[in-house]
């Protein structure tokens, strides 16, 4: 990377520890990533080469412990890694949405980004670029569509916390509180934002309407809301929000009118992202414990002398720490795959509706994660198409670093309410 993509390969941008590049002439309507990671074990952080293996050996175990077409391996890349998490996992269970976004894997020599590099990158399609996107699922339509808007939604975790759930005695405000929310505490605490969003993802994720959850997205930004023209990025950064009405040629209004009633067409895949994200039934200080236990962890199932107090919780960690090893591997696969889903972004990309589109629509309804939208304005038409990226499969590693965080939000609740927060201690 630090020789720069040749190929004509542009910078878009990065995720999930990966560089994003696009507009190379010769792979249009396509996205290249690149991964940044050099790491054995992903997310290790202050890992001793002995846990990291350890760390490495579960994680295996996890996702083999399925029979699946194409077998998982501890020596997959960070970007071999998510292409058959994509293929082997996901697409099974979203492939009738049509919004995953899957690809292809090319040594990056193969496609110029670097001549004489062997590393593999991942050959996706180009959720901005509408008329190659139609194209690929069999409508053609490059050259018809004109300029693009796009849009990129970070929805969050819309998960509560079931009855099985472990919830320390004094963290009770998780049954009562979004994660979203939760993690606004944190980001304010430790500087990283200088006002809380009042954004909900169930606002955004479940039945009904839209308007208020994209209307918090706008006001608040943050990291959730992203608006591309073209496939240049205008907003939060580069322009104002009055400057984007400009620019766009739509008010606020119109935009969350647009945004709004796409998201409502396409309700099935949010009520599946939902269901995905509540696929952990334990929560990370369950799946914690877990974690430890099954790297033999001394102390794993430990109740601190106040916590003995509530019955509840002690028989809860009790119940855990009888798992067998085939439930426990599942508790495991479940929290990473609700995890995808809590961090994942959809990108809805639209465009005018022109005469050569309008001449499409009977194909391009068709499609089911596409359609056609007011823009909130009498006789002003958009088609837009929808992509569920960055889901990447997160590292069982990870798992310590969820529940350190999680520990911190406990210290900065608790110091705000006035009581103390006695989290149990990482091995």
């Amino acid at each position: 990377l630090a020789m720069g993509p040749q190929g004509g390969w542009r910078y878009r941008g990065e995720g999930c520890a990966c560089s994003a590049y696009g507009d190379a002439e010769d792979h249009p309507g396509r996205v290249l990533l690149v991964s940044k990671k050099s790491d054995l074990v992903e997310g290790r952080g202050a890992l001793s080469d002995e846990e990291a293996e350890a760390a490495r050996r579960l994680d295996a175990e996890i996702w083999t412990r399925t029979e699946r077409p194409e077998r998982f391996s501890a020596e997959l890349t960070h970007i071999e890694r998510r292409d058959w998490f994509t293929k082997q996992v996901l697409l099974p269970l979203l492939s009738h949405t049509g919004a995953l976004a899957a690809g292809d894997l090319v040594r990056l020599r193969t496609v110029g980004f670097r001549p004489d590099g062997d590393e593999v990158g991942l050959l996706l399609p180009d959720a901005l670029a509408v008329g190659h996107l139609c194209s690929r699922a069999g409508v053609p339509g490059v050259g018809y569509f004109g300029s693009t808007v796009a849009f990129e939604i970070k929805p969050k975790s819309a998960a509560v916390p079931g009855g099985r759930a472990l919830i320390p005695p004094r963290q009770s405000y998780k049954r009562t509180h979004s994660e979203f929310q939760q993690m606004q505490h944190y980001k304010l605490a430790k500087g990283k934002t200088e006002t809380a969003s009042s954004y909900e993802p169930l606002d955004l994720l479940g039945q009904g309407s839209k308007r208020g959850a994209l209307l918090d997205l706008f006001r608040c930004p943050q990291n959730n809301l992203g608006v591309y023209i073209g496939s240049r990025r205008a907003y939060p950064g580069v322009c104002s929000l009055e400057d984007l009405e400009v620019e766009v040629g739509l008010s606020v209004d119109g935009m969350v009118a647009a945004l709004g009633e796409a998201l409502e067409q396409q309700q099935g895949t949010l009520d599946l992202i939902s269901a995905l994200q509540g696929r952990d039934p334990h929560g990370i200080d369950g799946v914690f414990r877990i974690y430890q236990g099954l790297l033999g962890r001394p102390g794993a199932f430990d109740v601190s002398e106040d916590d003995r107090e509530c019955r509840d919780y002690v028989e809860k960690v009790g119940a855990l720490g009888e798992l067998p090893r085939p439930l426990a591997l599942r508790a495991l696969e479940d929290y990473l795959l609700a995890a995808t889903f809590k961090d994942c972004s959809l990108i809805l990309a639209f465009s005018e509706v022109n005469e050569e589109v309008s001449g499409r629509r009977e194909s391009l309804i068709e499609l089911p994660n596409a359609g056609f939208v007011n823009a909130g304005e009498v006789g002003r038409e958009l088609f837009y198409h929808m992509l569920l990226i960055d889901t990447d499969l997160k590292h069982v590693s990870k798992i310590p670093v969820h529940y350190e965080k999680d520990q911190s939000i406990a210290k900065i609740l608790a110091r705000k309410s006035g009581r103390t927060s006695t989290p149990q201690k990482s091995v």
